[in-house]
């Protein structure tokens, strides 16, 4: 088919010429300007995630998701310096067991895991358990120490008996377990593991 120039095409067909000589060059335009767009909105005006928080078990819900959030959002955690405390909750399902969560949903959890992105985990006891055997979780030594605990052990405490989970409106909370990620060799992943550590600590006031 003949190619026109532009300016020799009557005014009423110049769109439907454009789309039919054009058309891919035009989608490929759009999708590179939605692509720079969406970057240069990530690295100028995207709120910049202080806690990372990630739920393994199969209780959710949104009203969990808006909770959750509001509640870590309480905490003096404006890493930063924007004066605000953005925070980033993730849901990855895990069964009843080790046995009835399939392997597609453990792997994706353990490239989740292996990102090294989160601040905070909410585990059930199921996911706890899958956690220990798979030796993926860091332990009190990792934590800095303990009170009552050896620094070997793996680092878990029941969400009930902390104050900050009291009273939640989540009844979920009864059965999860606070734990933290294996440190990461990286100078930066290391910089920030401790920085976590430091701010965990909040979280760590039992009454009596």
């Amino acid at each position: 088919m003949k190619r026109y120039r532009f300016s020799d095409v009557p005014n009423n067909k110049k769109l439907s010429h454009f789309m039919t000589y054009y058309k891919l060059e035009t989608y490929l335009a759009v999708f590179a300007v939605v692509v720079v767009g969406y970057l240069l909105y990530l690295a100028l005006w995207a709120p910049k995630t202080d806690v990372s928080v990630l739920w393994i078990s199969n209780t959710y819900s949104l009203e969990a998701d808006g909770i959750v959030t509001e509640r870590f959002g309480t905490l003096d955690w404006d890493c930063n310096g924007d004066g605000k405390v953005a925070v980033m909750l993730q849901h990855a399902e895990f069964g009843d067991s080790f046995e009835t969560t399939d392997v597609d949903s453990q792997i994706a959890l353990m490239t989740i895991l292996s990102a090294g992105d989160t601040d905070i985990l909410l585990v059930s006891e199921a996911a706890l358990e899958w956690g220990i055997t798979m030796d993926i979780w860091g332990s009190c030594g990792d934590f800095g120490g303990l009170k009552d605990k050896a620094d070997h052990e793996v680092f878990a405490v029941a969400c009930s008996s902390l104050p900050f989970f009291r009273d939640s409106g989540i009844d979920a909370y009864e059965v999860m377990y606070l734990v933290i990620a294996q440190p990461r060799e990286e100078p930066e992943a290391q910089e920030r593991y401790q920085r976590n550590m430091q701010n965990l600590t909040a979280l760590l006031e039992w009454e009596n």
